[in-house]
């Protein structure tokens, strides 16, 4: 029986690997943990994507032998949907999230001094499994750059995580500002 670092159950995930001939129930909910490329090798998929049904024709055309999918628990959110939670509990007006690969990034949407809080970044940063940068406390941005980036290390993580995050932001009221 094995535990997280926070003594609380550690959770299991099921990882497999997917032939061509896989059923539609194989794959659909699964998270990729790796990239899907095209015909003329571009990424169809990104490592991290939970395929819906809507995908499985491109899927079907793409090139592979096999993949290899993660299967989300009933507690478990995936890469991109933690990551989009993650970093709207983090936005604000000035300071909009934007989809940006596996992560997001905060933008300023004017020039202006940073603000962090210190204490609740590193809260945030000691729940297992978030990551969030920021330029310094008390450093200029300017107008469109990036303030902060937010993701999710795993592939998938326990919502019980993205909660804890959620709650470290709202409790700050607002960590980058």
């Amino acid at each position: 029986h094995s535990c997280r670092r926070d003594g609380a159950p550690a959770t299991i995930m099921i990882a497999t690997a997917v032939h061509r001939e896989a059923n539609d129930e194989e794959l659909i909910g699964r998270v990729l943990c790796h990239d899907i490329r095209g015909n003329r090798n571009e990424i169809v998929f990104r490592k991290g994507h939970t395929l819906r049904a809507e995908d499985l024709p491109l899927l079907s055309e793409a090139l592979w032998t096999e993949i290899h999918l993660i299967e989300l628990g009933p507690e478990d959110v995936g890469q991109r949907e933690a990551g989009q939670r993650l970093a709207g509990s983090l936005s604000s007006d000035g300071l909009p999230a934007l989809p940006s690969g596996h992560r997001h990034v905060l933008k300023a949407r004017h020039n202006g001094l940073v603000r962090i809080d210190v204490g609740a970044l590193q809260r945030l940063n000691s729940v297992p499994g978030i990551a969030v940068y920021t330029l310094l406390d008390g450093q200029v941005a300017a107008e469109d750059q990036i303030v902060a980036e937010a993701q999710i290390t795993p592939l998938v993580i326990e919502r019980r995580s993205i909660e804890s995050a959620a709650e470290i932001a709202g409790v700050a009221g607002s960590v980058i500002h």
